[in-house]
């Protein structure tokens, strides 16, 4: 029998986000906005934000380069610049999306916030569960 140490065990651990964990997060964040951004507290905004967060998570599973491109443009997709959208946005005339925010402050802040999400989506990509019966379920 041989004895292993571990300064012998050459293994890259790499930490993985729990998508309820993750959502909550991120819903926690965009609370904080609102008390700045007025125009966040409409209702429904921020579950609809939640929404689009959890779909992208949801449709990009273990594809963190798409993941990260489609939260970049959620915050586009909300002011209503759709040219970066993909098929996810369904724009068009018979299109009617319900929440469409205008605060130019709110703008610049919402990237950010999205951004630091996308630059980490390789962890998200993976959108493991803590819960035993989703991680086992999905």
């Amino acid at each position: 029998m041989s004895v292993i140490y571990k300064t012998d065990l050459r293994v890259n651990i790499s930490k993985l986000a729990d998508k309820n964990h993750l959502t909550e997060n991120s819903g926690k964040e965009l609370y904080e906005l609102t008390k700045i951004h007025k125009e966040l507290n409409r209702k429904g905004v921020i579950d609809h934000i939640k929404k689009y967060f959890t779909y992208a998570v949801a449709q990009n599973k273990g594809k963190p380069i798409e993941l990260a491109q489609t939260l970049r443009t959620i915050p586009d997709h909300l002011f209503n610049r759709h040219e970066k959208c993909a098929e996810w946005c369904r724009t068009g005339d018979s299109v009617r999306h319900s929440v469409k925010l205008c605060d130019p402050v709110l703008y610049d802040k919402l990237p950010v916030n999205f951004g630091k999400y996308a630059q980490n989506s390789q962890k998200f990509a993976v959108a493991v569960s803590s819960q035993y019966n989703g991680s086992t379920t999905t």
